[in-house]
């Protein structure tokens, strides 16, 4: 799929409408009146888009305060939460977006049933690294990860001898354990899997789940991260590298939002692109009374 956004919606359009028996709506405008459901599919109460970088890349060139630039482009997953409308945007700087299969799987195990299966049917496995990489890259949006980490552990569950799912741990800085990335097999939906996964691995992490563009609650803030224009000269690249790695070693993440504002004002001025995000659920496992830990508008990830 290119990144053109009609041709990218297009595409995707006539996939769904070539796996789903369902009504699928192509520019529905009969929902938010004012403004355009891109794909929208009725009996599910999902609505997909593409996002060009435009729509949700804050730079110097933008006329307006970044506040309201967010708001803007916030509004629209609001009014679609409070229809009950599930609004997904997948964004052009998003690395899946080049991965045609992994859209189309995540679209498939979205729209069509799943198989309902429990996690006591199911039995633990530590898997190989090869293993653990080939079943994330097709059954991960985001694909695999690098398994040069500190104590990489891959606890997997199978079905019946079919691997369905997977969880890899390492090393965390401060947590000392992280589940750095947590998959299903597309078209299974297992019942108390990823518990079944936490307790054999025992140990206190954290897991950081992403959530999808537009995706999530409503009252979930957009965060945004500092992002370097590959079209600006070598020396504009350099001095913003050194900009983030100054304020990193000074721990600016933990800083007050007033303080975080000022360096992002900081960076547009100095060239740099702030991007919209959705931010993730924090949360804690393993230990007494878990902690989800929401992240809120102005943090750098």
């Amino acid at each position: 799929m290119k990144f053109n956004k009609l041709e990218w919606e297009d595409a995707l359009y006539d996939y769904i409408k070539s796996i789903y028996d369902g009504k699928v709506v192509r520019n529905d405008l009969s929902v938010l009146k004012d403004d355009v459901l891109e794909i929208y599919i009725p009996d599910k109460k999902i609505a997909i888009q593409f996002c060009p970088l435009e729509d949700y890349g804050f730079d110097r060139n933008v006329k307006i305060p970044f506040q309201d630039f967010a708001k803007k482009f916030e509004s629209k997953r609001i009014r679609c939460h409070d229809l009950g409308i599930r609004l997904i945007g997948f964004r052009q700087t998003d690395p899946y977006c080049k991965n045609t299969e992994i859209i189309k799987t995540f679209i498939k195990d979205l729209l069509l049933p799943k198989k309902r299966i429990y996690a006591r049917q199911c039995e633990v496995r530590i898997i190989s690294k090869k293993e653990a990489q080939k079943f994330m890259k097709e059954n991960h949006l985001y694909g695999s990860l690098s398994m040069k980490e500190k104590n990489v552990l891959p606890v997997s569950l199978f079905y019946k001898d079919e691997l369905v799912a997977c969880a890899i741990f390492h090393h965390h800085d401060v947590y000392e354990n992280i589940c750095a990335r947590l998959a299903f097999k597309a078209g299974y939906q297992v019942v108390g899997g990823f518990d079944k996964i936490l307790k054999h691995y025992g140990l206190q992490c954290i897991h950081r789940r992403t959530l999808l563009f537009f995706d999530g609650p409503k009252n979930l803030n957009p965060c945004f991260y500092l992002d370097i224009p590959k079209e600006l000269k070598f020396r504009e690249r350099r001095k913003l590298n050194k900009m983030i790695d100054y304020w990193w070693k000074l721990g600016l993440y933990q800083r007050d939002p007033q303080t975080i504002q000022y360096c992002a004002d900081a960076f547009v001025k100095a060239g740099g692109r702030l991007i919209i995000d959705r931010g993730c659920y924090v949360s804690i496992f393993n230990k007494p009374q878990d902690v989800k830990i929401e992240l809120t508008k102005g943090t750098l990830i």
